[in-house]
C-alpha cells in the first residue's frame, strides 16, 4: 500500500553543509563550489531516475553558486530539503510527473527555485521509490537571487506553510493514483488527529536499514517492532487499564468516605481527608503504569542494540 512520507531538513552553513554538495549527490553530477573551491563528484552513484530545476534557466551548477554567494552570515540556511516517498504503485513516468508538479507548486506559492531527483530503490525494499526536493532560501527572479523566504522562519507562519506543504504533497499523491485507477491513498494527518490510538511507525533511516538488511537489529526497528507489537495488544491492554482504573476509583472512594457502623449516618468527606485523597490518586496512577509497563515487558520481547 501506499505511505506517506515528508521530511523537511534545512542546509545550514553552521553545520559544515555545502548546497552544491547536496545538489551533486541528490542529482549525481560532478559540481564545483565555486565559494569553497571543492569539487563534489557522485557520477558513479546509482538509483538517479531522473532530475530537473524548476525556475531557472541556467545550470544546476550557477544555481548554487549564486545561492551560496548571496548567503554572507557563517551560519546561513542556503536551501531546504523536502524528501517524500513515492507511491510505488504508480508507473515511473507518473513518479517523475508527481515530484516535478510539487517543485512547480513550491516555485509559484513562494518564488523559490527547485532543484528535483526522483531516485529508485536500492538494495533491499524495491518499493522505495523516492522524490529530494532541494529548494533556495531565497526567491529567484530572471536568474538572480532575491529576498529571503522569512514566512518559512517565523512562527507561526514557518509551521503553518509546512502543513500546507504537507496538504498538498497527499493531495497530489491522491489524484495522480485516481488518474491511475488504483485504490490506495495516503493520508498527511497524524494517527491521533485521525482519531487512531494505534502508534505510528518511525522511519528507519539509511543507519538503521542497512543494519536490518544485514539481519540486525536496531534501535529504530525495536521501537517499531515494539510499537506494532502495543498494537496488536492495544485491545487487551485497555480493557486491563480500564479494570485497574475501576479498582483505583473503588479505593478512592472507600478512602474517601469509608463504610459507616450500622445504625450510625454515612460519613461525609471532609477537607481533613485531602492526604488521603491524594495518596490514593497517586497510588492508583502508578498502578495504571505499572499495569502497562508490565504487560507490554511481559509480551513483547526487545533484542539486542547495535545501532550506533
Amino acid at each position: 500500500m501506499a505511505i506517506f512520507h515528508f521530511a523537511l531538513q534545512t542546509v545550514r552553513r553552521a553545520e559544515g553543509r555545502s548546497a552544491v554538495a547536496a545538489a551533486a549527490y541528490r542529482a549525481g553530477e560532478r559540481l564545483t563550489d565555486e565559494r569553497t573551491g571543492e569539487t563534489h563528484d557522485h557520477r558513479a552513484r546509482g538509483g538517479v531516475m531522473a532530475s530537473g530545476l524548476v525556475g531557472w534557466c541556467g545550470s544546476r551548477n550557477a544555481l548554487w553558486d549564486a545561492a551560496e554567494a548571496a548567503e554572507r552570515h557563517p551560519r546561513a540556511v542556503v536551501a531546504r530539503e523536502v524528501v517524500v516517498a513515492l507511491p510505488h504503485e504508480l508507473p515511473d513516468a507518473e513518479r517523475l510527473r508527481l515530484v516535478e508538479d510539487f517543485g512547480a507548486w513550491l516555485r509559484r506559492r513562494h518564488g523559490v527555485v527547485v532543484d528535483w531527483a526522483v531516485h529508485g530503490p536500492g538494495r533491499g525494499d524495491d518499493r522505495n521509490h523516492h522524490g529530494h526536493l532541494l529548494i533556495t532560501s531565497r526567491r529567484a527572479l530572471d536568474g538572480r537571487m532575491g529576498e529571503k523566504t522569512r514566512e518559512m522562519d517565523t512562527r507561526p507562519q514557518g509551521p503553518s506553510h509546512v502543513a500546507a506543504w504537507r496538504a498538498e504533497w497527499a493531495d497530489a499523491c491522491n489524484r495522480a493514483l485516481e488518474r491511475a485507477k488504483i485504490a490506495a491513498r495516503v493520508d498527511h494527518r497524524s494517527l491521533a488527529s485521525r482519531g487512531e490510538a494505534r502508534e505510528p511507525a518511525e522511519h528507519l533511516g539509511p543507519a538503521a536499514t542497512a543494519l536490518e538488511r544485514q539481519g540486525r537489529r536496531s534501535r529504530t526497528g525495536d521501537r517499531n517492532r515494539r510499537g506494532r507489537r502495543r498494537n496488536e495488544l492495544r485491545p487487551e491492554i485497555d480493557a486491563e487499564l480500564a479494570a485497574a482504573a475501576a479498582e483505583r476509583r473503588a479505593l478512592f472512594a472507600t478512602a474517601v468516605c469509608p463504610p459507616a457502623p450500622r445504625g450510625h449516618r454515612p460519613n461525609v468527606p471532609s477537607k481533613t481527608t485531602a492526604a488521603g485523597r491524594q495518596i490514593v490518586r497517586a497510588a492508583g496512577k502508578a498502578a495504571e503504569q505499572f499495569v502497562e509497563v508490565v504487560l507490554l515487558d511481559d509480551r513483547i520481547p526487545s533484542g539486542p542494540r547495535r545501532e550506533r
